[in-house]
């Protein structure tokens, strides 16, 4: 039997004691139904009802000991494979013979794959087409993909949404902000949505904020650099609003910065891991130590070279399965980043496993003396002085040469940038070359988001 679930021999101490122990499992492995057209009167008060079923069951299934998550798991699993092979010409061939005992031994899907099967109209379900969210994403290499999402697995994001926003500290009557470039579907119910593009825009913005939010703590929900420049002009602000917490996302989340961002916003930051594609990966708990996997509604896998599941505490590639997109199947999906399971319980007594995400595979470079390094870990060891910079990143030029293009706030002091030379050196080894130089403006990656490392040389092959 191949299928996996991180830690399904371990005993944890806390269990599910409910007696509708039962119930919950069932709703948490039924996929949502269908009732009535997309968007008519029927879809919307079985959408409203569902969704706080679904609020509920979130609430017991995270402290379910990992046998009865693995079962939940294994029925998803077992549902989604049975949608795809019926409704998707791609899936059919592709998933012949495949269950959810032999699922390991299907190969992982790459991004181009998938976009030559929406070329060649393989992939979309045919008769779900009223149920279609068509999305896009750029992705660093601002080479397009256009995807679509299931409207019906909106009720259930929804619910998943709220439990991430009940980890990040959310009371009933705080006022939930979405200060992002672009709504996320299904998350309209929830709070307020403001569109912001860029750092530009959000200079003006922040005084919206303020005067909206005189009254109610806020709970802020935003890209990392948009976090970061918020916090700045909070310490210069000083306006007279209580955060409740702050949600981050799409951008590394340096402990530095974490440390800065929760003394200016006087609140604590989860980080939540998404994707366009996936949409609720996972997020952090109080304990901030890696990112609980939504396991009612994603399947993740860390795999090797060829695909084959690593254990807790092997770092590969993440791959992942979404259970409620029927539209168009995301399965063993290559997302792009890298990751480990970390082992053991967590202390905050929640169940669902948890993953250390090392971020873009493309991230990964050798240093100067031929070592790995990983652009989050060189970004980590930065000794930078939040409060004085606006934004930064690191270009590789060569095995050798690196260049840490910063935007400062006022003047960075020829210390401070003597400060981040020495670190990043310490960090690349001996024989590393290494320019700090101050720039007027970074331009952003084509997703929208800050680009914080490019790596314009190729290592030679082994």
């Amino acid at each position: 039997m191949n299928f996996r679930f991180p830690y399904a021999n371990i005993s944890f101490i806390r269990m599910s004691t409910s007696p509708l122990h039962n119930l919950y499992a069932a709703v948490a492995s039924a996929p949502h139904p269908r009732i009535g057209a997309p968007g008519g009167s029927l879809e919307r008060i079985l959408h409203r009802v569902a969704n706080r079923l679904y609020g509920a069951v979130l609430g017991e299934t995270q402290f379910f000991v990992p046998e009865a998550l693995a079962d939940v798991q294994r029925q998803r699993l077992a549902g989604i494979i049975a949608k795809a092979k019926q409704q998707s010409s791609f899936y059919r061939e592709r998933l012949r013979g495949i269950t959810a005992e032999n699922f390991s031994s299907l190969k992982p899907v790459a991004r181009q794959e998938l976009r030559n099967a929406l070329a060649e109209q393989s992939i979309v379900a045919p008769d779900l087409e009223g149920w279609l969210i068509p999305r896009f994403t750029s992705g660093s290499t601002g080479e397009p993909f256009r995807f679509f999402l299931d409207r019906n697995m909106l009720a259930r994001r929804l619910a998943v949404y709220r439990r991430l926003l009940a980890w990040a500290g959310w009371h009933r009557g705080d006022w939930v902000v979405r200060l992002i470039p672009a709504e996320q579907p299904g998350l309209q119910p929830e709070g307020t949505f403001m569109r912001c593009p860029d750092l530009r825009e959000l200079e003006g913005m922040r005084h919206k904020i303020y005067r909206s939010a005189a009254g109610r703590p806020v709970l802020l929900h935003s890209l990392t650099s948009f976090v970061v420049r918020l916090a700045q002009l909070i310490s210069l602000d000083r306006p007279l609003v209580r955060f409740r917490g702050i949600v981050s996302y799409g951008e590394a989340l340096l402990p530095s910065v974490r440390e800065y961002v929760e003394s200016a916003f006087g609140a604590p930051v989860t980080d939540y891991y998404a994707s366009n594609e996936m949409t609720a990966i996972g997020q952090e708990c109080e304990a901030k130590r890696g990112f609980h996997v939504n396991s009612e509604w994603v399947y993740v896998e860390v795999v090797g070279p060829s695909g084959q599941p690593l254990p807790p505490g092997e770092a590969g590639e993440i791959v992942v399965t979404s259970f409620d997109n029927e539209v168009m199947p995301f399965i063993r999906y290559q997302i792009g980043d890298r990751g480990t399971w970390l082992v053991g319980p967590c202390g905050c007594g929640r169940t669902l496993p948890r993953i250390a995400v090392a971020g873009r595979a493309m991230g990964i470079f050798l240093r100067p003396d031929g070592s790995p390094g990983s652009a989050i870990a060189f970004a980590n060891a930065l000794h930078l002085p939040m409060y004085a910079i606006r934004q930064f990143q690191i270009k590789r030029q060569s095995r050798d040469s690196y260049t840490i293009r910063i935007v400062p706030l006022g003047k960075l002091s020829v210390a401070d940038q003597e400060s981040i030379a020495e670190s990043a050196s310490r960090y690349l080894g001996s024989g590393a070359r290494v320019q700090v130089k101050l720039v007027a403006v970074i331009p952003l990656a084509p997703s929208g988001k800050q680009q914080m490392f490019i790596n314009t040389y190729d290592d030679p092959a082994a």
